[in-house]
């Protein structure tokens, strides 16, 4: 019996909250999960804690309780300066375990900082290496120094706290009313628009640095958010123009984190007695474009960024300390990542089932990968959906947006009609490994995405939907190794086009994560301007016979929000089907639908189970009523206001649509409120949350004067 070691990186409550399952015997991370994936909120910012996406893992892999040793986790109350903050994280990390029944299981807590460093330089095939690990603040540190030793220790040498280059990203990021905290991306791909002209501005009034060593001090009230206005003026509106003013100020401190990133650099090759390699993590280190001036800076011989750099990769980091300090034997143990494909998968079952539920056509083509080419070439925008999810925040060619970057307009349809975002949001190109050369200058292998490399002059106008305004491109080298499938597509394309190079941006709508399930990769296809997605070897085309238009579809959904947040649910109906009760009457699940009931019970006065099962559990029911599922359908049972239904994929098999189908029919209810597993839902689903549904759904007891879970509820129009 296989045992287990669960990584999980302690943001119960804050941002980016993963889990991470490591085999216990082998030390093979098999698999990765983020809990925005599951939740649909991106990066889980607001989310109240919960671990659906654990649950999911447990469940998927067949995991009991007893088969886990240990759980790993990537912070360290101890090491908050406040009580306070210590007594709240354990309390929070002590309610979301036991909601997935995994309350008693020996813990582990491991610095911040060193899961981070552990996150990358354990994948990183080097023996020896220095780790720079910068970002907002973990605990109290900011960023620090370790040396990862051929045993595999991953040994502190220097940390700072207090004053954080990260937090003055994010804080300048928001002043240019560009969003917070996740994206500091477009801060990145701003500033090439303009010149660094207010570096003596920031120098006297914000900060001060040493380019030698990376050390530096920030204003603090600059540092807080309070005075940033006082010394860059009023903050702009979203809706603002960018001026030229914005753009320098992005342009500046840009420069200023680039030059703190290579003085850490210098300061980390020097503590660590000259290494020749050097592996990089945190949140600053999704910053690609100060990636790639390290990388050609000369200071080190060998490069490692952590594709998952920002806190979702701390489970993996956690979780691979957790097994050094469990498997003492096993030092010098190497585990060897090919790739970032660690997510979830999304089955040949599961895709037809959302297909069928969806109304929409069954297309199965064999090899994908050439009519996906002839697609691009043709200037179409489409979805790849193929293998196992990416852990981090790139695409990798699996859950994908592709194009052909030499159509010189690809790249705005791609932004206004698919990610409705800014125009001049830049695109990275993938490209095939044994080309690259012959497009970009200095470049190395860039597998994750991590890294900016300029194109070469012969290049600059190849591709103009991913040569960004400075010349530059997010570059993405593909090998057999990483990725067949996405290789063969490039191959198929260079065929057709002379060139392996697409554009390939992350496949989700506005607002969203990457998508995760069969039903949310059809949603993003019906509402967006996608010509066509491949699901595996299944294709939908927008030219195909009886599909609704995407003003038909958002408006659909409109509707239905509209609708059901006007439903009084002074009473409710919760549905239990039988096949849901006997696959969750133990562990995890039973919990769930015991606090979905007692939950929606607060929500509702008056609440009754509907089962086709000829009995629901006295400790699942309590007091509540329970009637039969065939009467209530027959119209011999009222319904009640509204609908709740506990139920996983069986709910989208023939059996359950027929069910819904028929209650809808009988209450002309507007809608159901899906109560259960992320697999449930389709591409009915909605995607902006109403109150109501915020207090829909349920994994965990709220806390006390709060409704529920805070967007989780998922809205399915059945009829």
């Amino acid at each position: 019996m296989t045992k287990w070691i669960i990584g999980c990186s302690g943001n119960y409550s804050v941002h980016d909250l993963s889990f991470t399952l490591v085999d216990a015997d082998s030390g093979e991370v098999v698999y990765v999960g983020e809990q925005e994936r599951w939740s649909r909120i991106r990066h889980s910012i607001g989310a109240l804690p919960h671990a659906g996406i654990l649950a999911r893992a447990l469940s998927r892999h067949g995991i009991e309780v007893d088969d886990i040793e240990l759980i790993a986790v990537g912070c360290d109350p101890e090491l908050f300066r406040l009580e306070y903050n210590r007594e709240a994280f354990r309390l929070t990390e002590q309610r979301v375990l036991e909601t997935v029944g995994l309350g008693s299981v020996p813990r582990a807590h491991f610095p911040h900082h060193q899961a981070h460093a552990a996150s990358s330089f354990y994948p990183s095939n080097f023996d020896d290496a220095v780790i720079l690990t910068v970002d907002g603040q973990g605990e109290e540190t900011t960023c620090a120094i370790f040396r990862g030793d051929p045993g595999r220790a991953v040994v502190p040498l220097w940390e700072k706290s207090g004053d954080s280059i990260g937090n003055l990203y994010t804080r300048v990021t928001q002043w240019l009313g560009l969003g917070y905290m996740g994206d500091e991306g477009k801060t990145m791909g701003l500033a090439p628009y303009g010149s660094p002209r207010y570096v003596d501005l920031f120098r006297e009034r914000i900060l001060h640095w040493d380019t030698a060593d990376g050390e530096f001090s920030i204003n603090k009230d600059i540092l807080q958010g309070y005075d940033i206005e006082s010394v860059l003026g009023a903050r702009r509106r979203s809706d603002d123009e960018l001026t030229e003013y914005h753009k320098d100020v992005a342009a500046t401190i840009q420069l200023i984190t680039e030059e703190i990133l290579l003085g850490l650099a210098n300061r980390a090759r020097t503590l660590s007695g000259q290494a020749s390699a050097i592996c990089l993590a945190g949140g600053v280190a999704l910053n690609s474009v100060g990636n790639g001036k390290l990388e050609r800076s000369g200071l080190f011989t060998d490069y490692h960024f952590a594709p998952w750099a920002g806190d979702s990769g701390l489970s993996i980091g956690a979780g691979l300390l957790g097994y050094h300090q469990a498997k003492p034997q096993r030092q010098g143990h190497r585990w060897t990542v090919g790739d970032a494909y660690l997510g979830d998968a999304v089955s040949e079952v599961e895709v037809v089932t959302a297909l069928e539920a969806a109304g929409l056509p069954i297309v199965r083509i064999d090899g994908p990968e050439r009519e996906a080419a002839d697609d691009v070439a043709g200037g179409l925008v489409i979805g790849w959906c193929q293998g196992r999810a990416e852990v981090g925040p790139r695409a990798l060619g699996n859950r994908s947006i592709l194009a052909n970057p030499a159509v010189p307009d690809i790249a705005r349809k791609v932004n206004e009609k698919v990610k409705f975002r800014e125009v001049w949001r830049p695109f990275a190109p993938s490209v095939l490994v044994e080309d690259a050369k012959k497009y970009f200058d200095d470049v190395r292998l860039s597998p994750y995405m991590i890294t900016v490399n300029s194109f070469n002059a012969a290049s600059r106008d190849l591709f103009p939907s991913v040569t960004h305004v400075d010349y530059s491109g997010r570059i993405q080298t593909v090998t057999e190794e990483q990725n067949p499938l996405y290789r063969r597509f490039l191959l198929e394309l260079r065929k057709l086009t002379g060139h392996g190079v697409a554009l390939n941006t992350s496949l989700n709508i506005k607002g969203e994560p990457i998508v995760d399930s069969a039903e949310d990769m059809i949603t993003a296809f019906l509402s967006t301007g996608l010509d066509a997605i491949y699901i595996g070897n299944h294709v939908l085309r927008k030219s195909m016979p009886g599909l609704p238009t995407v003003e038909r579809f958002n408006s659909q959904r409109r509707q239905l929000i509209e609708a059901v947040a006007e439903v009084e649910h002074d009473s409710a109906t919760v549905i239990l089907l039988e096949s849901e009760l006997e696959r969750n009457l133990k562990g995890y699940g039973r919990d769930a639908i015991s606090v979905a009931l007692r939950n929606i019970g607060s929500v509702c006065q008056d609440v009754q189970i509907a089962t086709d099962a000829p009995s629901v559990p006295d400790a699942l029911a309590g007091d509540l009523k329970v009637v039969n599922l065939t009467e209530m359908v027959a119209g011999e049972v009222p319904v009640g206001d509204i609908l709740f239904v506990y139920a996983e994929a069986a709910l989208f098999g023939v059996e359950g649509q027929a069910v819904l189908r028929r209650l809808v029919a009988a209450t002309g209810k507007p809608g159901i409120v899906v109560v259960g597993d992320r697999t449930a839902h389709q591409s009915g689903t909605v995607r902006e949350y109403s109150e109501l549904w915020r207090r829909a759904y349920f994994q965990y007891p709220p806390p006390e004067g709060h409704g529920g879970d805070e967007a989780s509820a998922l809205m399915h129009q059945a009829g």
